[in-house]
């Protein structure tokens, strides 16, 4: 029998109408209801109920902390979250937790348990699925599980606002899906290696920023938006090319201590700012690096760590 603890933060999963519309109502016990499958056993831990607008890197270390001082009574964790920042979130829980050994997955839903054709029961179900079968199977690590989807948790994109299958993964192929409440990867599970028991690093920055670059985009504009930060995320276009007067600011806020992560605005492409003579400056840089393939969820998470 499998033990696993569901964290419900809200939502739009959660929701309920109300006089000034959805806002979720539903908690963790009532969440674990809509649990059918055989073979476990389900304990619900309401840790807040917001909309996932209202997440903050607080929350995210929150929902870290409470993985871990229960890390030890269950076999894996499900996080119910709402899907605006859910690939934020995944990808802090990949940052917050070391030597993570157990499977903890993530998801949420586009339409409310509360209105018909909701997709959450089904999300709900194959996310405690997953973490089942990943449990047997001895790994850990943090997946999202969404539409029938298998992602890497830390790499998620949203790309749609309506339909069921709302996400994708930025670093290629899904991991797998769920089909009739049974997981099915697309290869071989590996439990990761281990140095000591896990641990949640609670050593957060919250003066990150992510700034998507645009044509003509000048330096006075990039230093005005990173006053006062740490670390800046850098939206480029291409494989990371930024307008030339916006890459010397860059450069010389890097060189003031900013740290700065080059990600790409295009799902999927991964940045190589050594290709282009117009990019070779920022790759020559202190403290600025490329993201690979990161999108803005990830490298927010990244630089803040």
């Amino acid at each position: 029998m499998t033990k696993i603890l569901l964290i419900a933060t809200g939502g739009t999963i959660s929701c309920d109408s109300s006089s000034q519309g959805m806002r979720p109502a539903i908690l963790a016990e009532q969440l674990v209801g809509y649990i059918t499958l055989d073979g476990v056993t389900l304990d619900g831990l309401q840790l807040m109920n917001v909309d996932s607008a209202e997440m903050r890197p607080e929350d995210w270390l929150l929902t870290a902390q409470a993985i871990g001082a229960r890390y030890n009574d269950y076999d894996g964790f499900v996080v119910i979250h709402g899907t605006d920042t859910m690939a934020y979130a995944g990808a802090f829980l990949a940052k917050a937790m070391t030597n993570l050994t157990k499977p903890v997955a993530i998801t949420g839903a586009q339409v409310p348990l509360s209105l018909p054709n909701s997709d959450g029961v089904k999300n709900l179900n194959d996310a405690v699925a997953v973490v089942m079968d990943a449990a047997a199977q001895g790994a850990g690590g943090i997946f999202g599980v969404f539409g029938g989807k298998i992602l890497d948790g830390s790499r998620m994109r949203k790309i749609d606002s309506s339909h069921h299958e709302a996400f994708v993964c930025s670093a290629g192929r899904s991991l797998g899906v769920v089909t009739d409440g049974a997981a099915k990867w697309h290869r071989e599970l590996e439990q990761p290696p281990q140095d000591g028991s896990m641990q949640v690093t609670d050593a957060i920055c919250t003066q990150v920023a992510v700034l998507r670059v645009f044509p003509a985009l000048k330096g006075a504009q990039v230093r005005a938006f990173a006053a006062g930060l740490k670390g800046l995320v850098v939206e480029a276009f291409g494989i990371g090319a930024v307008p030339p007067d916006a890459a010397k600011a860059l450069v010389e806020l890097a060189a003031d201590g900013l740290q700065v992560v080059i990600v790409s605005q295009i799902m999927g492409a991964s940045t190589n700012l050594t290709q282009y003579e117009i990019t070779r400056g920022l790759v020559q840089a202190a403290n600025i690096r490329e993201g690979g393939r990161y999108v803005g969820g990830a490298g927010f998470c990244d630089v803040g760590y």
